[in-house]
C-alpha cells in the first residue's frame, strides 16, 4: 500500500468462476488518493486455462463501498495496481442532527467547519438566551452540513441569534486554520434572510427572524411508528405539503414486540387532502445490527390512511395522503387539492402494484460456445407449462436468457431461422397468457471471443444484432429488448457507448417496445451510486421514450447470488436504496433483472423486505424477474419451479406481489 508491504506473503485458494476470497487490509488511510500493488509470485504461464497459474482481482472495497475499476488479471508473475481516494472520514456516517430545547417552533441552523487539530465549537442564543451548552459541529465545510434544531415558542415579532465561536485557532495557512460556518437557517421550515455567517475568528455573530406568531392549533396529524432500535433510537422529519412540521422525531417503540408509538403533530393545516413525507434520518448499519424506523399508518382529523412503510437507509422517505374523515372539514384555510406524484410520468404512485413481476426462465444460454450443441440436449428453451404455472400464480413478465453467437452464427450476418422459431414460439404463447417476454442477450458484453467495443467486435457489431432482432419483432408489443446480461469488464463510459449505439439501433426499425439497459460492473443495485454508473448511465437517451435501467440484486455478503445466506431481513431493501434515491432524482425508471433467495426462512424474509421496498417505489421500480426457473433448475437453491408438484416458498413469495394490471 502506497510502497509499503503489508503481512507476508499470501496465497489464494478459491478457483476462479467458484466464488471469491477476501483479503482484509486494516488501516488507518489518511485522506487522498492510495495506490494498492498486487504482486503475483509464482504465476505459470501455460497453453491453456487449466494449465496456467494466474491471479485474479476481482473487486475491492474501502469501507463497504465499491472500488472503481478495481479488476487485475494478473497472468504473469509481477505487479499489478488499482487506485482508490479517500477523504479520511470514509467509515464515519454524517452527522445527525441535534435537537435542544422544547415547543412547537423549530428554528433550524445548517453548520459546518473547516477542522484543524479539533473541531469547531460554539454557543447560541435567541434573543439573549443561551440555548443548549456547548456545540460542536464536525461537518466539514463543503462536503455536508450538521443541523442544530433550536425547539421554542418564538412569539409574533422580531428574535434575534447569536451564534458565539468559542475555539478558533489558525496555524499560518488556510489549511491550518479552523473555522465556523452557519449556511443558513429556517424557522418552521420557512428559509430566513441574512442567516449565512462565517465565523474566521473567534467571538459571537449574529442575525434576525421575524414570526407572527403561531395561530391556536386546529387539525391534527398523528403517525403511528415503530423502530428497530440499534446504537441509539430512529430519527425522523416530517413535512406536511412541503413544510417541515415540528422538529426531529424520535421513535422508541420496538417493531419485533409489535409495539406502535403514536406521534401527534397540531396546527392550522386546512381542510385537505395533503401530501405527508416521512424522512428517516439516521440509520446506522454494521456487522453489529441495524436501525430501521417503521409507519404503518397516519391519522389526520379523524381520516385514518395505511401506510405500511419501512425505511431502511437515511433520506429514505415514505410519501403518502391524507384528509379528514368524511364529514369532517378541517380547521384553518387553504390546504392542496389532489395528492401522490403528479409529476412522475409513469403515472404510477409510489406504493402501488408494481407493473410487471416474473421470473427468469433458464436454459437457452447454456454451452453457449458449443457451436454443434444441440437443442433439448446441450440447451433448452423454456415450455408451455411453465408459462401456465407462472400465469396461474400473477407473474406476467419473463426473462428469457439466450446465446448471442447461436442466434447470429456470424457476426454481422443473418439471424439463424431455426433458434428464431424457437422464441417465436414462445414469445407467441406467452401472449395468450399476458406475459411479456424480455429477450435478454445473456452474454456478459461478450461476443465471438472478444469483448464488446473492442476491434474483434465493436459496438456496431452489437448494435447489427440489435437491430436485425427489432426488425424481426417489431411489429410485436408482447416483447421487450434486454439488451446486455451483466456487463462488468469494460468501464461505465465504455459501456455506455455500447448501450447507446444498440438503443439508436432499436429504435431506426421502427420499434417502439421498452428496452432494459443495464450499466457496468455487473450492473449491480448496490454499487450503482458508488461506482460511476449513476453519472455516465444518466447520460443515455432514448428517442422512444420507453426504457428502464435493469439492475440486479442479490442478498448474500458480496451481492453475488452464490450463497443462501443473506446478510439481515432488510439487505435487500439497503442494497436498493439509493439506487432508488438516484432514479427519484433523476426521472429515470428500473427494473430488477435478477435476484433470488433461498427457501429457508431467513431468505424467504429478506426476499419479501426486498420486494416489499420495490413495491412501496413503485414510482421508480417498474418490478423485476427473479432468477430462477427453467427445465433444467432441477436442485439449483434459488429455483421457483414447484418440487414434485408442490409451490415453492420463493414462488408463494412472488405471488404475493403479483401485479394487478
Amino acid at each position: 500500500m502506497d510502497g509499503v508491504q503489508i503481512g507476508d506473503t499470501q496465497t489464494a485458494t478459491v478457483i476462479r468462476g467458484t466464488g471469491h476470497q477476501e483479503f482484509d487490509i486494516l488501516g488507518n488511510f489518511a485522506a487522498g488518493p492510495h495506490t494498492v500493488a498486487v504482486n503475483l509470485l509464482n504465476g505459470l504461464p501455460g497453453n491453456t486455462v487449466a494449465t496456467e497459474r494466474s491471479l485474479y482481482v476481482d473487486k475491492a472495497t474501502i469501507d463497504g463501498k465499491a472500488v472503481v475499476h478495481a479488476w487485475l488479471a494478473e497472468i504473469n508473475s509481477g505487479s499489478q495496481s488499482l487506485g482508490f481516494t479517500t477523504n479520511g472520514t470514509s467509515g464515519t456516517p454524517p452527522p445527525g442532527p441535534t435537537t435542544l430545547g422544547s415547543g412547537p417552533d423549530d428554528l433550524q441552523l445548517l453548520m459546518s467547519e473547516d477542522a484543524y487539530q479539533g473541531d469547531a465549537q460554539f454557543t447560541v442564543s435567541v434573543d439573549g438566551t443561551q440555548v443548549g451548552g456547548t456545540q460542536t459541529v464536525t461537518a466539514l465545510h463543503g462536503t455536508g452540513t450538521q443541523a442544530f434544531d433550536l425547539l421554542g415558542t418564538y412569539a409574533a415579532g422580531a428574535h434575534d441569534v447569536t451564534v458565539n465561536f468559542l475555539n478558533d485557532l489558525y496555524g499560518g495557512s488556510p489549511t491550518t486554520d479552523r473555522n465556523l460556518y452557519v449556511n443558513g437557517a429556517s424557522i418552521d421550515g420557512a428559509a430566513v434572510a441574512g442567516s449565512a455567517l462565517t465565523e474566521m475568528a473567534g467571538g459571537p455573530q449574529s442575525f434576525s427572524f421575524t414570526t407572527v406568531g403561531a395561530p391556536p392549533p386546529a387539525d391534527t396529524l398523528t403517525l403511528n411508528v415503530s423502530e428497530d432500535a440499534y446504537g441509539g433510537d430512529a430519527q425522523f422529519s416530517v413535512t406536511l405539503d412541503g413544510k417541515l412540521i415540528g422538529g426531529t422525531q424520535t421513535a422508541t417503540a420496538s417493531h419485533a414486540a409489535g409495539a406502535s408509538q403514536a406521534i401527534t403533530l397540531t396546527g392550522s393545516f386546512g381542510a385537505g387532502p395533503h401530501t405527508v413525507a416521512v424522512t428517516f434520518l439516521n440509520d446506522l448499519y454494521d456487522a453489529g445490527g441495524d436501525r430501521n424506523l417503521y409507519l404503518s399508518s397516519a391519522t389526520f382529523d379523524g381520516g385514518t390512511t395505511q401506510v405500511n412503510a419501512g425505511l431502511y437507509s437515511t433520506g429514505n422517505t415514505a410519501t403518502f395522503t391524507v384528509a379528514p374523515a368524511a364529514g369532517t372539514t378541517g380547521g384553518g384555510t387553504g390546504g392542496t387539492t389532489g395528492g401522490g406524484n403528479s409529476s412522475d410520468p409513469t403515472g404510477i404512485v409510489a406504493g402501488s402494484p408494481m407493473q410487471m413481476l416474473g421470473v427468469n426462465l433458464s436454459g437457452a444460454e447454456y454451452n453457449a460456445g458449443n457451436t454443434s450443441a444441440q437443442v433439448n440436449t446441450d440447451y433448452v428453451y423454456p415450455n408451455h407449462a411453465e408459462l401456465d404455472y407462472y400465469a396461474s400464480i400473477g407473474m406476467n413478465v419473463i426473462r428469457m436468457p439466450l446465446a448471442w453467437e447461436r442466434l447470429q452464427p456470424v457476426q454481422g450476418g443473418a439471424l439463424d431461422p431455426t433458434q428464431l422459431g424457437y422464441i417465436d414460439d414462445i414469445v407467441n404463447y406467452a401472449a395468450t397468457k399476458g406475459i411479456k417476454v424480455d429477450l435478454d442477450n445473456h452474454n456478459y458484453a461478450y461476443g465471438y471471443g472478444n469483448m464488446v467495443g473492442s476491434a474483434g467486435t465493436p459496438n456496431s457489431s452489437l448494435a447489427d444484432f440489435w437491430s436485425k432482432m427489432a426488425s424481426h419483432y417489431a411489429g410485436n408489443s408482447n416483447v421487450i429488448y434486454g439488451i446486455m446480461n451483466e456487463p462488468h469488464d469494460q468501464t461505465a463510459t465504455q459501456w455506455e457507448s455500447a448501450a447507446q449505439a444498440s438503443i439508436n439501433a432499436i429504435r431506426a426499425t421502427g420499434a417502439t417496445q421498452e428496452i432494459l439497459v443495464p450499466g457496468s460492473y455487473w450492473t449491480g443495485a448496490h454499487s450503482w451510486t458508488s461506482s460511476d454508473n449513476s453519472s455516465v448511465m444518466a447520460g443515455i437517451t432514448d428517442s422512444g421514450h420507453n426504457m428502464a435501467f435493469e439492475l440486479h440484486q442479490y442478498l448474500d455478503a458480496d451481492s453475488s447470488g452464490t450463497s443462501t445466506t443473506v446478510v439481515s431481513p432488510t439487505i435487500g431493501a439497503k442494497q436498493l436504496s439509493a439506487a432508488t434515491s438516484w432514479a427519484q432524482s433523476t426521472g429515470n425508471r428500473l427494473f430488477l433483472g435478477e435476484f433470488g433467495a433461498g427457501s429457508d426462512p431467513a431468505s424467504i424474509a429478506a426476499l419479501t423486505n426486498e420486494l416489499s421496498f420495490m413495491q412501496q417505489h413503485s414510482d421508480v421500480w417498474q418490478g423485476g424477474t427473479y432468477w430462477s426457473g427453467g427445465p433444467w433448475m432441477g436442485s439449483y437453491m434459488f429455483n421457483a419451479d414447484p418440487a414434485n408438484g408442490v409451490q415453492t416458498a420463493q414462488a408463494q413469495t412472488l405471488a404475493k406481489y403479483a401485479p394487478t394490471h
